[in-house]
Protein backbone atom coordinates (compact mmCIF):
# COMPACT_ATOMS: atom_id res chain seq x y z
CA UNK A 1 0.00 0.00 0.00
CA UNK A 2 2.65 2.12 0.89
CA UNK A 3 4.16 1.40 -2.29
CA UNK A 4 1.31 2.14 -4.30
CA UNK A 5 1.13 5.76 -2.79
CA UNK A 6 4.42 6.74 -3.41
CA UNK A 7 3.97 6.11 -7.02
CA UNK A 8 0.67 7.79 -7.56
CA UNK A 9 2.37 10.84 -5.50
CA UNK A 10 5.07 10.73 -8.01
CA UNK A 11 3.41 10.73 -10.98
CA UNK A 12 1.35 13.51 -9.58
CA UNK A 13 4.43 15.52 -8.84
CA UNK A 14 5.90 14.87 -11.99
CA UNK A 15 2.82 15.97 -13.66
CA UNK A 16 2.95 19.23 -11.22
CA UNK A 17 5.91 19.97 -12.65
CA UNK A 18 4.91 19.42 -16.33
CA UNK A 19 1.76 21.49 -16.32
CA UNK A 20 3.33 25.10 -16.06
CA UNK A 21 6.15 24.16 -19.09
CA UNK A 22 2.86 23.36 -20.84
CA UNK A 23 1.52 26.91 -19.96
CA UNK A 24 -1.04 25.16 -17.99
CA UNK A 25 -1.55 25.66 -14.10
CA UNK A 26 -0.84 22.68 -12.09
CA UNK A 27 -3.12 21.08 -8.74
CA UNK A 28 -1.45 22.84 -5.42
CA UNK A 29 0.56 20.02 -3.75
CA UNK A 30 2.07 22.39 -1.17
CA UNK A 31 0.08 20.84 1.16
CA UNK A 32 0.86 17.23 0.54
CA UNK A 33 2.65 15.24 3.56
CA UNK A 34 5.10 12.32 2.55
CA UNK A 35 5.22 9.11 4.48
CA UNK A 36 8.14 7.23 5.46
CA UNK A 37 8.63 5.26 2.41
CA UNK A 38 10.20 8.62 0.28
CA UNK A 39 13.79 9.17 0.53
CA UNK A 40 14.88 12.56 2.09
CA UNK A 41 15.95 15.11 -0.22
CA UNK A 42 19.59 14.51 -1.66
CA UNK A 43 21.87 16.86 0.38
CA UNK A 44 24.77 18.46 -1.36
CA UNK A 45 27.27 15.91 0.08
CA UNK A 46 25.53 13.30 -1.27
CA UNK A 47 25.45 14.63 -4.71
CA UNK A 48 29.12 15.01 -4.28
CA UNK A 49 29.98 11.94 -3.74
CA UNK A 50 27.66 11.15 -6.31
CA UNK A 51 29.71 12.83 -9.08
CA UNK A 52 33.30 11.60 -7.87
CA UNK A 53 35.30 10.35 -11.09
CA UNK A 54 35.99 6.38 -10.54
CA UNK A 55 38.94 4.94 -9.69
CA UNK A 56 40.83 2.99 -11.87
CA UNK A 57 44.13 0.76 -12.11
CA UNK A 58 46.59 0.10 -14.61
CA UNK A 59 49.50 -1.79 -14.20
CA UNK A 60 48.48 -2.28 -10.28
CA UNK A 61 48.98 1.81 -10.68
CA UNK A 62 45.13 3.04 -9.08
CA UNK A 63 44.28 6.63 -10.71
CA UNK A 64 41.47 8.81 -11.21
CA UNK A 65 41.24 11.40 -13.67
CA UNK A 66 38.08 14.24 -14.50
CA UNK A 67 37.56 17.51 -13.30
CA UNK A 68 34.88 18.17 -15.51
CA UNK A 69 32.75 21.16 -14.25
CA UNK A 70 32.86 22.81 -11.20
CA UNK A 71 31.66 20.76 -8.99
CA UNK A 72 33.82 17.98 -9.90
CA UNK A 73 37.12 19.85 -10.36
CA UNK A 74 36.63 21.18 -6.91
CA UNK A 75 36.17 17.50 -5.74
CA UNK A 76 39.39 16.23 -8.10
CA UNK A 77 41.43 19.29 -6.32
CA UNK A 78 40.37 18.22 -2.77
CA UNK A 79 41.34 14.28 -3.48
CA UNK A 80 44.74 15.60 -3.83
CA UNK A 81 46.15 15.05 -1.06
CA UNK A 82 45.42 11.44 -1.42
CA UNK A 83 47.58 10.40 -4.12
CA UNK A 84 51.08 10.90 -4.41
CA UNK A 85 51.23 12.70 -7.58
CA UNK A 86 48.63 15.18 -9.08
CA UNK A 87 48.79 16.76 -12.40
CA UNK A 88 46.88 19.81 -13.47
CA UNK A 89 46.45 20.65 -17.65
CA UNK A 90 45.89 24.08 -18.80
CA UNK A 91 45.98 26.02 -21.55
CA UNK A 92 46.78 30.20 -21.63
CA UNK A 93 45.19 32.20 -23.82
CA UNK A 94 46.23 35.99 -23.21
CA UNK A 95 45.83 36.47 -19.58
CA UNK A 96 43.70 33.89 -19.08
CA UNK A 97 44.10 30.17 -17.79
CA UNK A 98 41.51 27.63 -19.43
CA UNK A 99 41.37 23.43 -18.39
CA UNK A 100 42.00 21.31 -21.21
CA UNK A 101 41.38 17.24 -21.24
CA UNK A 102 41.84 15.00 -23.80
CA UNK A 103 45.68 15.12 -22.72
CA UNK A 104 47.58 11.70 -23.53
CA UNK A 105 49.81 11.35 -20.33
CA UNK A 106 52.87 8.89 -20.02
CA UNK A 107 54.77 7.82 -16.52
CA UNK A 108 58.01 6.77 -16.65
CA UNK A 109 60.28 5.42 -14.06
CA UNK A 110 63.91 5.84 -13.62
CA UNK A 111 64.85 3.16 -16.47
CA UNK A 112 62.26 4.05 -18.94
CA UNK A 113 59.61 1.65 -18.47
CA UNK A 114 56.01 3.35 -18.56
CA UNK A 115 54.25 2.74 -15.47
CA UNK A 116 51.08 4.73 -17.15
CA UNK A 117 49.89 5.62 -20.26
CA UNK A 118 46.35 7.13 -19.75
CA UNK A 119 44.28 9.85 -22.01
CA UNK A 120 42.66 12.20 -18.97
CA UNK A 121 39.18 12.27 -19.45
CA UNK A 122 39.17 16.44 -17.36
CA UNK A 123 42.07 18.32 -16.35
CA UNK A 124 43.25 16.72 -13.55
CA UNK A 125 45.35 12.85 -13.17
CA UNK A 126 45.77 12.01 -10.03
CA UNK A 127 47.88 9.25 -9.21
CA UNK A 128 48.97 6.73 -6.24
CA UNK A 129 52.59 5.74 -7.67
CA UNK A 130 55.46 3.94 -5.33
CA UNK A 131 58.19 6.25 -4.26
CA UNK A 132 60.82 6.79 -7.35
CA UNK A 133 61.90 9.03 -9.63
CA UNK A 134 59.69 9.76 -12.69
CA UNK A 135 59.47 11.26 -16.26
CA UNK A 136 56.08 12.50 -16.67
CA UNK A 137 55.27 13.53 -20.61
CA UNK A 138 52.02 15.14 -21.56
CA UNK A 139 50.47 16.04 -25.00
CA UNK A 140 47.23 17.92 -25.52
CA UNK A 141 44.95 17.01 -28.41
CA UNK A 142 46.34 20.68 -29.92
CA UNK A 143 49.99 21.27 -28.33
CA UNK A 144 53.56 20.19 -28.03
CA UNK A 145 54.78 17.56 -25.70
CA UNK A 146 56.18 18.76 -22.91
CA UNK A 147 58.20 16.19 -20.06
CA UNK A 148 58.56 17.14 -16.20
CA UNK A 149 60.86 15.26 -13.89
CA UNK A 150 59.25 14.72 -10.42
CA UNK A 151 60.52 12.72 -7.13
CA UNK A 152 57.57 10.63 -5.34
CA UNK A 153 57.57 9.67 -1.78
CA UNK A 154 55.17 8.04 0.11
CA UNK A 155 53.23 9.81 2.41
CA UNK A 156 53.91 13.32 0.54
CA UNK A 157 52.34 14.69 -2.14
CA UNK A 158 53.88 16.63 -5.36
CA UNK A 159 51.34 19.00 -7.93
CA UNK A 160 52.94 19.04 -11.10
CA UNK A 161 50.68 21.97 -13.92
CA UNK A 162 51.53 21.72 -17.35
CA UNK A 163 50.25 24.65 -19.45
CA UNK A 164 50.08 25.25 -23.23
CA UNK A 165 49.99 28.45 -25.03
CA UNK A 166 46.58 29.05 -26.79
CA UNK A 167 46.30 30.49 -29.85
Amino acid sequence: MANQQHHRLGRSALFALALPLAGIAGPDVSGVQTGPCFCPAPTQDAAMIWKQPPIFESENIRYKTGGIGKTEAALMKADRGNYPLALEFLVQDHQRYQYTSHVSVEILNDDGTALLHVTTQGPFLLADIPSGHYRVRAVPDKGDLQEKEVDVQQGTHKDLRFVWQGS
